[in-house]
């Protein structure tokens, strides 16, 4: 049998940076984060990153090696957020494994997709891409690429709310 691929979860990690340097609290009364610095007019986004888990399902009874886990990361369809990669993962035999790769957003353009193609704090994020099995000779099995694809609406994190709402989300002479 073919193993399978599926996109498992899409999530934005809690670690952004943001410039210059500022310290991120929880602000539970209006439901967002709290960010202290010098002034809030010198806040920017710098970065973020997404962690996609890709589930691949073997159901043979021997285990099977991928060699390489690979996709892109779009906004609303088609506007490019970050590419993700991940080599040499084992996967036992019968079952599935979770694999979770984690992908910086930093250049510029990406960031502000993110920032244009938020609506009431969510953002429809999409992954496509292919997991590469290696051949496996006991069983006849060549090597082979399986596509996947997801599309999921997030809400941004909070400190992405906070920005937005401050209207610092990009800087106007980034350095990125």
């Amino acid at each position: 049998k073919e193993p399978t691929a599926t996109v498992d979860g899409i999530e934005f990690d809690n670690d952004i940076i943001i410039e210059p340097s500022a310290s991120i609290s929880p602000n539970p009364s209006d439901n967002y984060a709290k960010i202290e610095a010098t002034t809030e007019n010198d806040v920017h986004l710098k970065e973020c990153y997404l962690t996609v888990r890709v589930k691949v399902d073997n159901p043979n009874p021997i285990s099977i090696d991928v060699k390489d886990i690979e996709f892109d990361i779009y906004g609303d369809g088609d506007k490019y957020l970050g590419h993700g990669v991940k080599y040499n993962q084992h996967i036992g035999k019968s079952g599935n494994t979770s694999i979770s790769i984690r992908v910086k957003v930093k250049n510029k353009e990406a960031l502000e997709n993110i920032v244009k193609l938020t609506k009431n704090d969510k953002i429809t994020i999409k992954v496509s891409g292919t997991a590469t099995i290696k051949e496996i000779k006991e069983i006849g099995l060549s090597e082979m690429e399986i596509p996947f694809n997801k599309q999921q609406v997030k809400e941004i994190p909070p400190i992405l709310k906070k920005l937005k709402k401050l209207g610092k989300l990009i800087p106007e002479n980034p350095h990125v």
